[in-house]
């Protein structure tokens, strides 16, 4: 969810308990994320890249032959920049791919339409979901009288203090953890709840995010109110209203 880009919902499977491991170097192959493995479902990720832009092509071809429909052509080229989209971003679709679970995948791989291959893999994610809620603080519906807040509205309260002096910049690219809810208290999305931390650029990702991670360093845990306008900002399917999340910075570079 916190892409702003047109991106999938993924069932991420728990991560094995293991001895902490030194950081890895960058993976500097083009088109290849920062530590991309080449695992067993390399392949099977490739299978399910080509289907996705197989049935992004066919979806804005059907769209398209739709002439006298303005509602048809504006949907053809919505397919069209998912398709440019996820062509450029190759790369790092396979990269968050493989860290999917087989089923996840296999809807990838065998999904007869863009929109089914999005039902898939979105049933699979609320599933998981379920089964791992975690209660919402009980700040949630507002942030307290001691929380920082900066000129563009976001509030956010330390919770559990870092061990590092360096900030993020917005283009850093960050490793973290995180829960979010809406301020009814449903939590929407978690990589705790999935067991895996997960990364992105600091440039890819909702405003609230770009700005309140900049505030944090290693090893700190910050609570962080997001007004709409950085959110999501009305956007059809995405969570409404203003956002709370519990963030764990555990890496930038």
């Amino acid at each position: 969810l916190l892409p702003q880009m047109e991106t999938f919902d993924v069932e991420v499977k728990p991560a094995e308990a293991k001895p902490a491991e030194a950081a890895k170097p960058a993976n500097t192959q083009p088109g290849h994320g920062p530590g991309r493995s080449h695992g067993p479902a390399t392949a099977a990720c490739e299978k399910g890249f080509a289907n996705m832009l197989k049935q992004l092509a066919a979806e804005k071809e059907t769209m398209a032959a739709k002439k006298d429909d303005e509602n048809a052509q504006r949907q053809a080229a919505s397919f069209e920049r998912m398709h440019q989209g996820l062509s450029t971003n190759k790369g790092r679709w396979l990269e968050q791919c493989e860290h999917q679970t087989p089923k996840t995948i296999d809807c990838f791989v065998k999904g007869t339409s863009f929109m089914n291959i999005m039902e898939c893999t979105r049933n699979l994610q609320q599933a998981a979901q379920k089964k791992a809620q975690i209660p919402a603080p009980a700040d949630v519906a507002a942030a307290p009288a001691d929380a920082a807040k900066t000129a563009s509205g976001l509030a956010s309260k330390v919770i559990k203090a870092g061990t590092g002096k360096d900030h993020p910049t917005a283009t850093s690219k960050v490793t973290v953890h995180y829960t979010g809810w809406t301020t009814d208290g449903k939590m929407f999305d978690s990589s705790v709840a999935r067991g895996q931390p997960i990364s992105f650029g600091l440039n890819q990702v909702i405003p609230g995010w770009t700005e309140g991670l900049q505030l944090m360093v290693v090893g700190e845990k910050r609570r962080i109110w997001i007004p709409e306008a950085l959110a999501y900002k009305g956007r059809p399917g995405a969570p409404a209203g203003m956002l709370v999340f519990d963030v764990e910075l555990i890496s930038f570079q």
